[in-house]
Formats: C-alpha cells, structure tokens, sequence
C-alpha cells in the first residue's frame, strides 16, 4: 500500500515538472544536474523570473537504510548577498515538499511526506551557463509520523 502512495505521488509529480520545464527550456530558463548529500541523484530547476525559481531534485539518501527522496521547493533569490575574493555569492531561501519512502534492515518500509525549507548559496558561471550550490533544509514531516530532521547537499546543475 505503501508503495502505490510513493508511485502516485511520483507521477503526478514529475508530470507537473516536465511539463512546466519543457515551456521554460524554450526560454533557456531550464537547468538540469546533480546533488551530493541528502539526496544523492537528479536536480533540476527552472527560473520563474524576477529572482523566483523552481527546484526538484530525486535520488536516494544512503546509510544504514536506503531511502528513497523527491523534493520540489519554491524559491527566493537575493543576488549579491555577499563576496567572496570579489567574486559575488547569491543565497535563497523557500518553502516546498519532501516525500521519502525508507526500507529496513528488517524489510519494514517507512512512508513520509512533509515540508521542506532549504537556505543555501549558488554561484552562477557565465560560459559555459553552470550553476554550483550548497544548500541545508529543516523538514518537517506530518505522515505517517511526525518528525524533524535535516538535510545537506551540494551540486551543480547546467542551465540551457
């Protein structure tokens, strides 16, 4: 039962993705990459202009359990938050959601959805268009028990 709740979410997720990244690949506001950490695997982002974005990201947080993750946040940008060696560092900061399917050791799955809010740092390069991020995000899980729990990544995405 477990699973069909994660395969349900995951497609009605990554169909409301695709579809609005596809209208903003065409404006070259669509990037695509990787992330390290607490989720290891697929990042994505589109721009939604007027320093707003769209970011998701879907992999696998590993350690004693393999758990399963997919993430969506809306996000907001201050550009040239600070400098590092003259060299301008934006943040941004949001609000989104995290559904994690965990199995254990004793083959026991454990299903959670919650509310993520990331802060992180990125660094956009000019050519080739590449962005580097690192981000911490608070969870706060409400089904099927309530938790709070932390998540770290950092990756980069290409933007085309």
């Amino acid at each position: 039962m477990r699973s069909n709740k994660l395969i349900f979410f995951q497609l009605v997720f990554w169909s409301c993705f695709f579809i609005q990244s596809v209208a903003f690949a065409e404006s070259k506001k669509f990037g695509i990459g990787a992330i390290l950490g607490a989720p290891t695997g697929i990042s994505a982002a589109y721009s939604l202009g007027n320093n707003r974005s769209i970011d998701a990201a879907a992999g696998w947080s590993l350690g004693d359990d393999v758990n399963y993750h997919i993430h969506s946040t809306y996000l907001m940008h201050k550009p040239g938050a600070f400098e590092i060696d003259h060299i301008d560092i934006d943040i941004y900061f949001g609000i989104g959601a995290r559904i994690k399917e965990r199995d254990t050791d004793n083959k026991d799955e454990d299903f959670r959805f919650g509310a993520r809010a990331p802060f992180g740092v990125h660094y956009m390069f000019d050519d080739p268009p590449v962005e580097i991020f690192g981000e911490i995000a608070l969870i706060l899980d409400v089904l099927e028990e309530t938790d709070v729990d932390f998540n770290l990544g950092i990756g980069a995405r290409f933007w085309f």
